[in-house]
This record gives structure tokens, sequence and C-alpha cells, in this order.
């Protein structure tokens, strides 16, 4: 007994030289690179002092930007090129911008340098997806495409009201009220129609097209709504992957696909979907409110979200994984996000913001 009990402080030395080891070879691993935010400027959208001549505008590189009733483009270094404060709406990507009324027809648009590129030959309201043209007509049923001097292209008519579009390097997704989703192509051929179904009430709240054309994505339903991932093969949308969502939402959904086609992103209920179109691994994260818009920075691998809820706008800083790694928030009665090489922009009622994304 007395040989046993003097045996217990040798085990015990033991032990703790053990744990000291494996603690030496954990604790001298590298850590892990520290996300940081470098702020470069601030302005004020109103400032003439800001205001820069678009005589000197290069062809890209510049932010484009909608704040309450003002829009115009942003540079790098802090410049605002035309500014324009618009009464009733307006539309704008970094290739065109345009303002319009109520009854508007004959639209002139403009390129980001402010030269006019052509007049919308339509009557409705114009909606630009990078350097694509398109025109909602009175009556919400129908959309026209048209091409860069503002001829139409093709016209597609309905008979119930369009609810949710997209449009991509591929073509243009259209969701119905009806519950229908069809895609055309940038000649108007349509690509495909189908009807996800799944839930009591048929209707389609967002839809998405990737830019190679390969999938579509889209929420449907009220009662079991659910979220739906197709794959094209030829002319049929096979399903891939369907999720039903904990809650219904009832209003518009924002889907986005990554710029690899690896991964959509899609807004629910309190919720981001994070879903890989590879392996079919699917993630929510908690997300406040309506998202706004997605930002992506391929390189560092993150991604930036901005949602709105009763008064507050929500950042939420998001690995490529779907690991939620950080959030701020601010209150404003207008706000805007956007993203060029690693540098983050924000738009606050009349000021913009950018920040510089570093790893170290």
């Amino acid at each position: 007994m007395k040989m046993k009990q003097k045996s217990r402080p040798i085990k015990w030395v033991i032990l703790c030289l053990v744990l000291c080891i494996v603690y030496f070879f954990i604790s001298s691993r590298p850590l892990g690179s520290e996300l940081q935010f470098i702020p470069q400027w601030t302005i004020q959208v109103t400032s003439r002092s800001a205001y820069g001549d678009p005589a000197g505008m290069e062809h890209t590189g510049y932010i484009p930007f909608k704040l309450g009733q003002n829009m115009g483009y942003v540079s790098p270094d802090g410049m605002i090129y035309n500014m324009t404060s618009f009464p009733f709406k307006a539309a704008i990507s970094p290739y065109y911008y345009a303002s319009y009324g109520s009854d508007a027809s004959q639209i002139p648009f403009y390129a980001a340098d402010g030269t006019e590129h052509g007049i919308i030959n339509g009557t409705g309201f114009p909606y630009f997806s990078d350097n694509f043209i398109y025109l909602f007509h009175p009556g919400g049923n129908s959309v026209a495409e048209y091409d860069q001097t503002g001829s139409l292209l093709w016209q597609f008519d309905g008979i119930t009201p369009i609810l949710a579009f997209s449009a991509s390097q591929a073509g243009a997704v259209i969701g119905f009220a009806d519950g229908i989703v069809a895609a055309f192509d940038h000649a108007g051929k349509q690509i495909t129609q189908f009807e996800p179904g799944g839930s009591d009430y048929s209707i389609i709240l967002g839809a998405a097209i990737s830019d190679s054309g390969e999938y579509i994505a889209c929420v449907s339903g009220i009662q079991k709504q659910r979220f739906v991932l197709t794959r094209q093969t030829g002319s049929i949308a096979k399903i891939v992957f369907h999720e039903f969502l904990p809650q219904d939402q009832y209003t518009p959904v924002f889907i986005m696909f990554s710029q690899d086609e690896d991964t959509v992103y899609f807004n629910y209920h309190d919720g981001l979907g994070v879903l890989s179109c590879t392996d079919g691994q699917f993630r929510h994260l908690p997300v406040q409110g309506q998202i706004l818009g997605i930002v992506e920075f391929k390189e560092q691998d993150l991604l930036f979200a901005l949602s709105y809820e009763d008064g507050q706008y929500h950042v939420y800083t998001i690995e490529k994984e779907a690991n939620l790694i950080g959030k701020f928030s601010f209150a404003a009665s207008a706000a805007c996000i956007a993203g060029d090489g690693s540098s983050l922009y924000i738009g606050r009622d009349t000021s913009i913001s950018r920040l510089d994304i570093q790893r170290r």
C-alpha cells in the first residue's frame, strides 16, 4: 500500500510532462491572419468640392451609387462624378444610368461619363444589369431587352404579374405570380420554363440565373415556402436541391450566385441561406431584416451583406465557408454597398466611405 502511494506523484509528473509537450506544439503553430479594415476616406456626395470633371473620366473603375434621391459615380480616390438628383425613380449600373417619371417613355440613358448613350424606345421602367438594358412595361406582366443604342431586341408579354427578375451574362430569369419560372437568353430565345411547386400557394418571390446559365435558383410558394436550385440539361431544368424554409417571407427575396458559381446565397425570414452548388452543403446564417445587396471579395474569401430592418442597416462580414465573423449597424434613411478589388464602399444617406480590407 505504501509503495502504491509513492508511485502516484510519478504518474502525475509524467502526465504533466506530456501535456506540456502537447501544449508546446499547439501553441507554436502560427496564428490565423487577422482581418483589418483600414479607413481611406469619407466624402459628402452633395459637397461640390468632391465633384470631379467628367471630361477626365476613364472608361472603367467607377463605383455606381444610389442614395435616397441622389445617384452618381465615385472614384477610388474619393471624387464624385455625374451626381444627379432625381424626383421620381432612377436606375444605375457601372455602365449606364437614367432617371424617369411615372409615365416615362422614350427614356434617354447615359454612360458613366455623362454622355448620352441612347434612348430606350419604349414606355415603362428601365433596369440595368451591368451593360444589359431592360424595360418593364406598365401593367407589370411584360418585359423587354434593348441593345446599347436603345433599340428593341426582344419582348415577352405574360398574363400574370412579374414578381421576380434577375439577369446575368447568360440571360434573364423571370418569376411570375402564378409560380412559373422562365428564362431567356439575350436574343430572346427561351432557355427553360418550369414550376417549382411543393407549396400550398404558388408564387415566385425571388430568382437568379448563373452567368453560365447552368443554374437557376428561386424562392417559391406561400405555406411550405421553399428554396429550389435547378441545373440545366438541354431545355430541361432539373431540381438538384430544395429546402423548405422555417418561415414564410412575403417580400421580394434577394438571390445571388458567387462569381465562380460554386455557391448561391439567398435571403429568407431573418436568415441568409448559403448553398454549395458542387457538394450540396447547406448552411443557415442569422441575418436581421431584408438583404439589399451582397458584395463578394474573391481573393480574400469574404463577402459582405447589407440588410435593412426598422430604420437600421446592418453590414455582415461572412467568410466564403459561410462563417459569420462580424457585424456592424447604423441608422440611416438610405444606404448602399459596393466593392472593388480589396476596397469596400459603404453609402449612408449623403456620405460614402471607403474601407480597404487586409489580412495580416
